[in-house]
């Protein structure tokens, strides 16, 4: 999947020495981005997901959405995939 040229910015602004407080912080500037989020989340590395994690509209999610996502969790390190779980669940 091709990303929209405002998900390459964010996802090139997001480095793996970005702070989770940073990401929290895009999250609620960015609001709820429905299709947004399914962009970061395809584009498969750990802060763009978590970045999606907070902008998904939770109300659009589909069980074969939440299928995909939970499968998709499974490509990532343990500690990766316990805290995109903590963070798909808690948000």
């Amino acid at each position: 999947m091709a990303l929209s040229m405002r998900a390459q910015k964010i996802v090139s602004e997001i480095a793996e020495e970005t702070k989770l407080g940073d990401i929290k912080k895009r999250g609620k500037e960015l609001n709820i981005d429905h299709n947004l989020a399914f962009e970061l989340w395809a584009q498969g590395d750990h802060y763009p997901r978590l970045l999606a994690t907070l902008i998904f509209d939770k109300k659009l999610l589909t069980e074969s959405d939440i299928n995909e996502l939970a499968s998709d969790l499974l490509t990532h390190a343990e500690d990766d995939r316990n805290q995109l779980s903590d963070w798909l669940l808690a948000n």
